[in-house]
């Protein structure tokens, strides 16, 4: 076995890249300019992640997805759609 060093850790799991900031902001506009149509989360996650991020949502709880949003979970996959407010 080889040991794999690293300079940097990445970020932790409570605070999203600029990446995944700018990804989700550009999913939510997608979903808004395309209402009532499911599309998949962009970003991985875990089953319980997914579960506990959907409810996030469907609650208007996340800054980039504020009330206007549903989603679910199906075999371990989160989608989410833009139904308006």
């Amino acid at each position: 076995m080889v040991t794999e060093f690293i300079d940097e850790l990445p970020p932790s799991g409570g605070r999203r890249s600029v990446e995944d900031r700018e990804l989700l902001t550009r999913f939510a506009a997608d979903l808004k300019a395309n209402p009532g149509r499911w599309a998949a989360y962009p970003l991985p996650q875990s089953h319980q992640g997914a579960r506990a991020c959907g409810s996030r949502i469907s609650r208007g709880d996340m800054k980039t997805f504020p009330a206007g949003f549903e989603a679910v979970t199906r075999r371990k996959v989160l989608y989410v759609r833009y139904v308006g407010k």
